[in-house]
């Protein structure tokens, strides 16, 4: 099989980078964007959380520093402490929603680290489950998703609302997760 249904998919594979990378950086724009229309979750003052356009798993979320930074070091610690504290909330989320039995949590840093944006450092959050390598990844280099993208995103942002106990959120802004 060559194809597969992915309807949420041709969005952002039919996209013309100009007009997505909000004046050079997708992941710039994204945090001035509309928070429903994005997929943005929760956010911080120094970060927020946005589910993947193209997931590895259902879930498959982002953390990214709203400060436009490449190499990690370069964070300021209460951006590093912020970024953190959204991770945290994000596996809690992930686990109530969808049991998973492990997390792949990580960043792509440079062309060579495998980073498709390369000067905007993000740390990706996939769920796990024992046995979810299936041949399809393996044998058709095809991920199967069985879960719509807005589907995850209203899942998602409901139990962030109740991990966060957030109180006074906009009916359609992202869950503040401030610690």
């Amino acid at each position: 099989m060559d194809q597969m249904f992915a309807p949420w998919r041709l969005e952002w594979v039919q996209r013309d980078d100009r007009e997505e990378t909000f004046d050079g950086c997708v992941l710039c724009g994204l945090a001035d964007g509309d928070d429903r229309e994005h997929r943005i979750l929760a956010r911080n003052d120094h970060a927020y959380v946005v589910l993947n356009n193209a997931p590895y798993a259902p879930g498959h979320s982002m953390v990214v520093p709203t400060d436009h930074v490449g190499e990690y070091h370069h964070l300021d610690e209460t951006t590093m402490l912020a970024l953190d504290r959204l991770q945290s909330a994000t596996m809690e989320t992930l686990e109530n929603v969808y049991a998973p039995q492990g997390f792949n949590v990580g960043m792509n840093i440079g062309k060579a680290g495998g980073a498709s944006i390369e000067d905007h450092l993000h740390v990706h959050v996939v769920p796990r489950w024992e046995g979810d390598a299936t041949f399809m990844p393996t044998t058709a280099d095809t991920q199967v998703i069985v879960e719509a993208l807005d589907e995850s995103y209203e899942k998602l942002r409901k139990e962030f609302r109740r991990v966060a106990g957030a109180g006074g959120v906009e009916p359609e802004g992202a869950i503040r997760v401030d610690g």
